[in-house]
This record gives C-alpha cells, structure tokens and sequence, in this order.
C-alpha cells in the first residue's frame, strides 16, 4: 500500500475544504458536498474543518515560532495542512506522529509533495499541548477591539455551537432534549444524535430547526399583534420565522430574493402542515406592486452575520472592518421599502443575526417617520444560541414610547 493510499477520507476532505474556505466559500456548503457520506469520517471531517476555523489564530500563534519564514508566505495548502496537524495534536485525541504523519500525506494528495518535510519537520517540533490561552487570537483584530467587554462570549466561540428546535403547536414529546426557558417550545438539541432528519418526529413535521434567538426576534413581532393578524415576513427563507408565526395563528405571507432558497421554505410548510404564502420579491428594486399592507411586517435582514460565528465560525475571517457599514446601506433600502408595506396601525419588526450597532441601531435611525418601542441585543447569550438585534417599530404619529438602551456591541 503507497503512503497516500493511507490518508484517512476525513483528512482528505478537510484540507480540500480548507483550501476552498481560504478563498471565500462557505463550511457549511463544503462539508455538505465533499465530507464522508456517513459514519466516523464523516463526524471527524467536520470536526477537523471547523475546529481548524474556530483555532486559526492559535493554531498560527503556534506555528510562526517553528518556522524561518512568515507564515502567511506559505502556500495556502500547506498552510492548512499545518493548521490541520496542529488542530489534531493540540485539540483532538489524535496521537502525535498519527497527526504529524496524516498531515504529510494530506499535504502530497493536494499536489505540494515539495513541502511535505517542511511539514514533518515543522510538526514534530510542535509541543504536545497548547502554549497559548488568549480566545481572542481567534477573532480578527478589528472584532477583538470592538468585543473586549464580551470574553465570556468570545471563549465560547471556540465551542462547538448548540443546536435549538421548535415544536409544532401541541407535539410536546422528549427527545431528551432541554427546553430553554421563557421560550414557548424552543429546545435544544441532544448532542450526537445523529442527523437531524432521522431524529422522531422531524419527517411527520413535528418541530423544525431554528435558533433560540431567531425564534426571540420572531416573538418579539407576535407579541405585538392580535390573535389572526396578518404578517408580512420580508426575508424569510429558509423560514424559521415565518413557521413560527403561521404556527401561532397568524396569517403568513413570505417572501425572499432567491428561488432556491424558497424551495425550502415552500418545502418545508409542507412538512409542517403550515400555511404560509410565498412569492419572490427583491426589497432592494422597491415595495412591492402584489402584496397589500400587514398588520405586521417583519425584516430579518441580510447581515454581515457575525453573531453566529460560533455556528459559522469561518465568517469572522471572511469580513473586513467596512463590511458592517456597507451592509447597512442594503438594510436601510430594504427596511424603507418594506415598511410601506405596514398598515396605520401596524407595527414595523427589523432584525440582524449581528451585534454590530452598524447593522442595528444605525439603521433604524435613518427610517424616518418611526418610533423605536422595543430593542434588545443578546450579547452574551444565555444559552449558546446566536447573538442577535431586533427592534420594534411603530409610527410616530399612532405612539411614542422610550426607547430600551441597546447598550454596547
């Protein structure tokens, strides 16, 4: 048997994964398409290509020591096979020489045999455990300045994220799961389950998959309204929120940019026996010629996303420190557009899956015309959920009350 004949599937995968995600591709996607289709490959695959994201300042703190030249000057396959090895021997239960050797025909599958004894040798002079403990190494440098007061949170990102479910009306079974609190059915996930598909009650559409706090910015519109009310649920692929709403007895229309994302969402009302309408529509061309005025309008905007860098966490390499003001200019033109769609007497719900005050509060001050009655951020979060901002909105000439200080993000 050749050496490379002796690469593990996983490992394979994981710097072939790496090397995309260094070019701007999303994890989630990668690891869909390329990892293992099932058993311990496929689990460790994962581990490797996420965990290698959640550690990439470590891991590189670590290495540029053991080396003559800057880091950043190696080629992007090596350098993730290097990322990879040093994962393995400082984060994983992997043996050393295991991880040394694995890295080193990792490096060859990918076309850079010249470097793999720069590998070996780079490797086996790495220390057994991690020399280094500041969480914030692994966080950009311009995040880090603006989360200082957060470390408790930042710690976390280094952790594998929670996973939050939502139950269907009545079905009220134990997946041996813990419900959160204050929630009205949002559970979290028991861990190593398995997919999440073949888990009970999923196919029959007796819960779906959907963030804590996403479900709290859902809520936060719902408690607003009447009993039969009609929403308006702007961005609203994959549909998490839009269920959740038709699930409490409002009447739901939902629409999105993309087509494909809307195929999910079309398809999954049918698994949930919900009724949601759904159409295309860009927000940012205009309001829209075919739907009337809601009682309430939600927008879950396009975000830079960087409270859910725990779940995603190769985002918060991904963005640059300009990203959250230039996502801003979409959100105010999305959230203007929108808000003509709310009756007299409506009520205007505008959400961000980020805690940059950019992307939240700097937005909703430029939508003239409107109060802010209620705004929260979740930073830290109580439950591992993603961090989020949500505000509600009412116009001013229907009701004025003092704004909730945001504080801080």
């Amino acid at each position: 048997m050749s050496a490379l004949a002796r690469l593990n599937p996983a490992r394979k995968a994981a710097v072939r994964i790496l090397g995309q995600i260094e070019k701007g591709r999303h994890a989630d996607d990668l690891l869909k398409a390329w990892s293992p289709n099932a058993g311990p490959d496929r689990g460790l695959c994962w581990h490797l290509v996420l965990g290698v994201q959640r550690r990439r300042g470590t891991l590189d703190s670590g290495l540029q020591p053991l080396l003559k030249r800057e880091l950043q000057s190696l080629q992007a396959p090596v350098h993730s096979c290097l990322r990879m090895g040093l994962f393995e021997i400082w984060f994983s239960n992997t043996p050393k020489h295991a991880a040394v050797d694995q890295a080193v025909q990792a490096c060859r599958s990918v076309g850079a045999s010249r470097a793999s004894g720069l590998i070996n040798a780079v490797l086996r002079r790495a220390p057994s455990e991690p020399t280094i403990a500041d969480p914030y190494l692994d966080i950009p440098a311009w995040l880090s300045d603006r989360w200082h007061q957060h470390p408790s949170w930042v710690q976390s990102l280094n952790q594998p994220s929670p996973l939050f479910g939502v139950w269907n009306g009545q079905h009220h079974y134990s997946l041996g799961e813990a419900q959160v609190p204050n929630s009205n059915g949002v559970f979290r996930l028991p861990e190593g389950q398995g997919a999440v598909t073949d888990l009970p009650g999923f196919s029959d559409g007796h819960w779906w998959v959907m963030d804590a706090g996403s479900a709290r910015c859902s809520d936060t519109l719902s408690a607003a309204l009447r009993p039969g009310d009609s929403v308006l649920d702007v961005c609203a692929a994959p549909g998490g929120k839009s269920f959740r709403l038709a699930s409490q007895g409002f009447q739901v229309s939902a629409t999105d940019l993309s087509d494909s994302r809307l195929d999910l969402l079309k398809e999954g009302a049918q698994r949930l026996n919900l009724a949601v309408s759904i159409r295309q529509h860009d927000w940012e061309s205009g309001r829209s010629s075919d739907l009337p005025q809601f009682d309430g309008v939600l927008v879950d905007a396009p975000c830079t996303a960087l409270g859910t860098i725990r779940r995603r966490p190769e985002i918060r390499w991904h963005r640059l420190p300009t990203d959250p003001a230039a996502m801003s200019i979409r959100q105010i033109r999305i959230l203007k557009n929108a808000a003509e769609h709310v009756k007299p007497d409506g009520v205007l719900a505008y959400s961000v899956c980020s805690p940059i005050p950019e992307e939240g509060k700097g937005v909703v001050a430029q939508l003239a015309g409107w109060n802010v009655v209620q705004q929260w951020c979740n930073i830290p979060p109580q439950h591992g959920e993603d961090v989020f901002q949500c505000f509600l909105l009412k116009r001013q000439a229907e009701h004025h009350v003092d704004t909730i200080s945001l504080g801080p993000a």
